[in-house]
């Protein structure tokens, strides 16, 4: 396991890929919503945006695509996807490792580009919500990663 150096004062972890492998999923519901709304598919233009807020990259993938379509009814539709299948998502072990083994020693958080309806969500499906002091996502008013 990986010990953290003695001068660091706090942890900050991201979601998506690092505490939890929810890659996948991610991928099939951006699938699912494009395709809904009868938009070619992509995988290497979303694969290439991920960290993005999903409002900036739904917004992007229309310009590219020239499509007239409201973007943000693609994005609830990947959110009720995503929800629906989140029981599917996992732990990445090594990295959940070091949260718990600093829980009640440093301060920690997540920063994530994503909502924080589905990270709370993905953090809760997976057991590991109470390790995180804050939570911080794509809907708090920062500077994005």
């Amino acid at each position: 396991m990986i010990e953290v150096p003695g001068n660091i004062n706090a942890l900050i972890f991201d979601c998506d890929g690092t505490l939890v492998d929810s890659m996948p999923l991610h991928m099939e519901a951006w699938e699912f919503a494009v395709t809904k709304f009868h938009v070619p598919w992509n995988y290497n233009f979303f694969f290439s945006k991920k960290g993005m807020s999903e409002k900036d990259i739904i917004h992007l993938y229309l310009k590219e695509y020239s499509q007239d379509i409201d973007g943000n009814e693609i994005v609830k539709t990947k959110h009720d996807y995503f929800k629906q299948h989140i029981s599917t998502v996992k732990l990445i072990d090594p990295v959940v490792d070091i949260a718990l083994k600093y829980k009640n020693i440093l301060p920690m958080s997540v920063a994530s580009g994503g909502t924080k309806e589905i990270v709370t969500g993905e953090l809760k499906a997976t057991g590991i919500l109470n390790l995180f002091d804050h939570i911080l996502t794509s809907d708090d008013n920062i500077k994005p990663k």
